[in-house]
């Protein structure tokens, strides 16, 4: 069973005994979105994973970052020169600037780092290359209204966010003696999803041996 922004607020607000009065459609809104948020923040789920590409100017170091970007996972290019796929070493901004102190020189690049909102290489790119980004970002927030009240969480992961969203009114409404219970269930299912997304790196896979001979 999927679910929409709309039809869980009206779950939540079912399960409080919660007029619109009560529980506005605004915060019941902002509570899903919160737990929603806290969850990508978190974890490395599936559902945050995104791939983009943006093109290099040679003599540009600095890139801004895409909107939503949480954090990496990797970065590469194919080189124009040998066709291969170059991966860039992500590194601290402290061994960045060790590493590539003068950004006025240039060549392929082969590291970055995240600081701000930027994204920099290094060596400075002494050319046009097309950078694949494979990195985890922050899901926008639900809104009511079709296709933007409904994401990968309503649709395979909607009892997180419904017991979390439980848990945040707890504390918007009143003291309510089932916060607890609802706390449980709420960590039970957040420790279900990580573990299902962990395991899918795994699965599938077809095992690796040497064969002799």
């Amino acid at each position: 069973m999927s679910e929409t922004l709309e039809t869980l607020r009206a779950r939540l607000q079912n399960w409080l005994s919660a007029n619109t009065t009560r529980l506005p459609d605004t915060v019941a809104n902002d509570m899903i979105n919160i737990v929603q948020r806290e969850l990508c923040r978190k974890h490395d789920l599936r559902f945050a994973e995104t791939t983009d590409t943006f093109a290099t100017v040679s003599g540009t170091a600095n890139y801004t970052l895409p909107t939503g970007w949480s954090r990496p996972y990797r970065l590469w290019y194919t080189d124009p020169d040998t066709s291969n796929v170059v991966q860039l070493v992500s590194l601290s901004k402290e061994r960045f600037d060790a590493y590539y102190p003068d950004s006025t020189k240039t060549a392929k690049p082969e590291a970055y780092t995240v600081w701000g909102s930027n994204l920099q290489l290094g060596k400075t790119p002494d050319r046009v290359l097309t950078i694949t980004r494979e990195y985890y970002k922050m899901l926008a927030d639900l809104v009511d209204g079709s296709p933007n009240n409904s994401n990968a969480f309503t649709l395979n992961a909607w009892e997180v966010l419904f017991w979390g969203a439980l848990v945040q009114a707890s504390m918007f409404m009143f003291e309510d003696a089932r916060a607890g219970s609802w706390e449980t269930w709420y960590r039970r299912y957040e420790s279900d999803l990580v573990s299902e997304h962990a395991r899918a790196w795994s699965s599938g896979r077809i095992p690796q041996a040497e064969v002799p001979g």
